[in-house]
């Protein structure tokens, strides 16, 4: 019907407008108008023959939007150039560039940042879990989770223990203690330095990753070139620190092992000189 005006006056809310042609569609052609439903708890409800599916509705100021209870799998969808770009699955998971969220959020896409929060004096990213892992990062090819402050970078505010890793026997293979461990101290290098702008600037002690490489290679890690290092783990110098302390007591303890068993032996000659000169002085009393 067009270029006219249809008023239709109802009782219930089930009432219909019936079109009956193969492809019904209903126009409102007419600049600045609008459709409009009245009513303090008014709804818009969208059938497959006699079973509501999804519905619209204002309610006590509240705006709903959802599916039916006689639609337990399908999912609310917002579309935007043409293609979906959010979906809320039949489990209230949400779904942003994904058909199929695992989580209460899952946030898909190939853009450098998934998700961004950015607060002025509170918390940018605060993660909470009764009894599982509070915040979680994974990356199949790069940094898993990446901190950067003005302060600190990490930084660990409670009682417990701070930092862990995965480090049971049971998931190790080919054992061997470090050789070498001297040595490989020795050749360490220690140093002060200054971090160019685009790492803070600031002052700072550390040491030098391309030079930790050429002795201890398992913990540092290098750019696609393999010549340049973006950075080592700096934990993972403990148990070379470890196995040095462990030579130098050996080494000790194989000195002070030299030594009781020499003084021993000086005792043992001492007690012969002194046995030797008392019978000596013995055999000259007698005379």
């Amino acid at each position: 019907m067009v270029n006219r005006v249809l008023g239709i006056s109802v009782v219930t809310i089930f009432a219909h407008l019936p079109l009956t042609a193969q492809n019904p569609q209903l126009h409102i052609q007419k600049n600045n108008e609008a459709v409009r439903i009245e009513g303090s708890e008014s709804w818009l409800s969208f059938f497959e023959g006699n079973q509501g599916k999804a519905f619209m509705q204002n309610y006590q100021g509240d705006l709903y939007l959802g599916t039916l209870s006689t639609n337990l799998t399908g999912k609310i969808r917002f579309y935007n150039n043409n293609s979906t770009k959010m979906i809320i699955d039949p489990n209230g998971n949400v779904g942003i560039g994904t058909d199929e969220p695992g989580s209460k959020l899952t946030v898909f896409g190939n853009t450098n940042t998934a998700i961004a929060a950015e607060s002025v004096n509170a918390w940018g990213v605060y993660g909470y879990s009764h009894n599982a892992v509070g915040v979680y990062g994974l990356s199949l090819e790069h940094i898993g989770v990446l901190g950067e402050g003005a302060t600190w970078d990490f930084y660990a505010g409670g009682g417990n223990m701070h930092y862990g890793m995965a480090s049971s026997r049971r998931w190790k293979n080919n054992i061997i203690n470090i050789d070498n461990p001297l040595e490989k101290i020795g050749a360490l290098r220690g140093v002060y330095f200054d971090w160019d702008e685009a790492h803070g600037g600031r002052h700072d002690v550390g040491f030098i990753a391309e030079e930790i490489g050429e002795i201890l290679p398992e913990i540092v890690h290098y750019e696609e070139n393999g010549i340049d290092a973006d950075g080592m783990d700096y934990s993972k110098m403990t148990p070379l620190l470890v196995e040095a302390i462990n030579a130098l007591r050996q080494e000790y303890q194989a000195e002070i092992k030299l030594l009781k068993s020499l003084i021993i032996q000086q005792n043992e000659k001492i007690s012969s000189l002194e046995q030797t000169i008392s019978k000596s002085f013995s055999l000259n009393l007698s005379k």
